[in-house]
């Protein structure tokens, strides 16, 4: 067990301790309100503390030892919970449609636009787009494309 585990453990031993004298200490002198409020805390302090440690112990084991039913959901479920998990995952969050409908809902358009606003006007834009536009034209393959832009200036002037 690790010291940090250790040490909450002992803080939370030393809380319980501390609340539970403090309810059998103020409980002789009730009556007043002052002392009706300290022994009010001390008793939801107490309650509280021995609640938290019954449900999380609960959890992992049977607490005190005692075969009550509904505890030690952890190690009795843990194949069942890790099942239902991983298909979560795999169903849920990762599934392809799920992750299509989120990316549905981000406003790419309301992002994008006013960067791409800004970074037209900038000069290296500007130099890589005609780069890349002169790249692309020295690609073009000159004896595919002439007979489809004869065929479509035909049509558009010949109609």
């Amino acid at each position: 067990m690790s010291p940090k585990i250790k040490s909450s453990r002992k803080i939370a031993r030393y809380s319980l301790i501390i609340m539970g004298a403090g309810y059998i200490a103020t409980t002789p002198f009730q009556g007043t309100l002052p002392l009706d409020l300290l022994h009010g805390g001390f008793e939801a302090g107490l309650v509280g503390g021995l609640a938290d440690w019954f449900a999380v112990t609960a959890l992992f084991r049977h607490p005190l030892g005692l075969p009550i039913p509904h505890t030690a959901l952890l190690p009795n479920n843990r194949k069942r919970m890790t099942n239902a998990l991983v298909s979560m995952l795999k169903n849920d969050w990762l599934s392809k449609e799920s992750i299509q409908d989120k990316v549905k809902h981000i406003p790419f358009t309301e992002k994008l636009i006013p960067i791409l606003v800004k970074e037209i006007q900038s000069d290296t834009f500007r130099k890589v787009l005609i780069k890349l536009i002169k790249q692309m034209i020295g690609y073009i393959d000159i004896e595919k494309v002439t007979p489809f832009v004869t065929k479509k200036l035909k049509h558009h002037f010949l109609t």
